[in-house]
């Protein structure tokens, strides 16, 4: 555990998935950055994703 919430599907956004050739039984990834996300916690996002992948 890393303490990273991310979320993974289509986020309803079937055709332009398929569009970009993305496998649908795996979907994508998504991650949402605002304002107040810190370079430390990016790094630390990128780090799990090292890790992960």
């Amino acid at each position: 555990a890393h303490g990273i919430v991310c979320d993974g599907g289509d986020f309803y956004a079937q055709r332009p998935l398929q569009a970009m050739g993305i496998d649908m039984e795996r979907g994508v990834l998504r991650m949402s950055f605002v304002h107040y996300t810190t370079s430390a916690e990016v790094d630390r996002l990128i780090a799990a994703l090292d890790h992960e992948l």
